[in-house]
């Protein structure tokens, strides 16, 4: 793509779980080494990534452009969707009217948003809680938002439908991923707190944590679209521009599951947030700590994508459950919180590891059939984690650009 933009803090890691500790110049120039040519090899229009260690940003910035057409590089201050990765920003709402004592993990829904408010059956009604929705626990359908974008349907008239919403398997059977419990979880919080969810938004995390770029779709203004990385398909062998300001709508009514657009300055203050049990950089608790540790801890078994066995692969990655808005993971036998998300032709993971403070996050702007999304950014991931572990990366040029190198199914991952 020829373009990049970068920034990072000079900082020497001498931190005992670094096996061999690196600079942080000599991580930028590794890092963007090996960006640079996944960048090339896969003919990516932009990517954007952010690195951060406890309460450090180790790296953030960009690569490609924001549009072909004008070429304008992408920044850490470009904005991309993170699809499915919002669902972690409304667990956290969640967390905090649990903290402030407004909302119970396993209270009814029914006791929250009245004795109207009905499900698919008695059961589901008088049994269904918080935790079940954000945990995928209902056994509803996946994406249902391209059948009812062009209603414009409200978030309570959704409530209302609910009912009528199939379902494809038994209450808390299985885990079944799907957009619109997180819909329902959204006005849960909102009865429960008196507050709407978009202001939420903006008053309990963006504004607390500084999060100055980052917005939601519902309130995106030209402005913040150009500052956005538009998203791009591959068709007939070569990149058309997705339509994003029309193709908004399909979005802006599943917000609270797929609706955050950020950019990598404002990711990395919001991992740095939870690698710090819910307190701002400067110290300050921002949401209660045990209310926030709940929503990272497994809830269903929901093993996704491929998983990676020695011999095979050089290193072990299994994810076998679900938390609430975050998976839960083994990468070289370390705990892992990670999420990855879509929406139109973006694509995004963030991933932080608890008991080391790394945490990366990686957002692409392209879809292509000749390479998984996911993968470029589980790559980007593994990539900047091994470094940080003081680890040889087992992924390089050769293996990063082999397009049988597909780790990740896009059946199991979407927004």
């Amino acid at each position: 793509m020829g373009s990049t933009t970068v920034s990072f803090i000079f900082l020497t890691l001498t931190y005992t779980c670094i096996t061999h500790p690196i600079a942080a110049d000599e991580f930028a120039r590794k890092l963007e080494k090996y960006i640079e040519n996944l960048v090339n090899c896969k003919n990516l229009t932009g990517l954007a990534v952010t690195v951060v260690k406890w309460n450090e940003t180790i790296y953030q910035g960009g690569f490609g452009y924001q549009t072909l057409e004008e070429k304008q590089p992408v920044t850490e201050k470009t904005l991309f969707n993170v699809g499915g990765n919002t669902k972690a920003f409304t667990s956290t709402l969640a967390a905090d009217a649990v903290g402030r004592g407004k909302l119970q993990w396993d209270e009814p829904l029914q006791t929250v948003l009245g004795k109207d408010f009905q499900l698919q059956d008695e059961f589901r009604t008088s049994e269904a809680t918080i935790r079940d929705l954000l945990a995928h626990k209902l056994g509803m359908p996946s994406y249902w938002g391209v059948t009812t974008a062009v209603m414009n349907l409200t978030r309570e008239e959704i409530v209302k439908r609910f009912r009528y919403f199939p379902v494809k398997y038994g209450f808390r059977e299985r885990f079944h991923y799907s957009n619109y419990p997180f819909v329902l979880a959204a006005a849960t919080i909102e009865k429960a707190t008196g507050e709407r969810w978009e202001e939420a938004m903006y008053n309990r995390i963006y504004k607390p944590l500084g999060m100055t770029g980052a917005r939601i779709a519902a309130t995106m203004t030209d402005d913040d679209w150009s500052k956005t990385a538009w998203s791009y398909t591959w068709i007939n062998n070569t990149y058309v521009k997705n339509p994003e300001k029309t193709n908004i709508r399909t979005i802006v009514e599943i917000d609270p599951a797929a609706g955050v657009f950020i950019n990598a300055e404002d990711m990395a203050k919001w991992i740095k947030f939870h690698l710090n049990g819910g307190n701002d950089e400067k110290g300050t608790q921002l949401v209660d700590s045990a209310a926030l540790q709940e929503t990272y801890k497994p809830m269903m078994p929901s093993l996704s994508g491929r998983r990676l066995y020695k011999p095979k692969y050089p290193v072990d990655n299994f994810n076998p459950t679900y938390a609430m808005g975050w998976r839960n993971g083994l990468y070289r036998g370390r705990p892992t919180m990670f999420h990855a998300g879509s929406y139109s032709s973006y694509a995004s993971r963030v991933t932080f590891f608890p008991s080391d403070g790394i945490g990366v996050w990686s957002a692409v702007s392209t879809d292509s059939s000749l390479f998984s999304q996911f993968d470029v950014n589980r790559f980007v991931s593994w990539f900047a984690t091994d470094l940080l572990l003081g680890k040889t990366p087992w992924l390089n040029k050769t293996t990063s650009c082999d397009p049988l190198l597909i780790c990740y199914s896009h059946a199991n991952i979407t927004a």
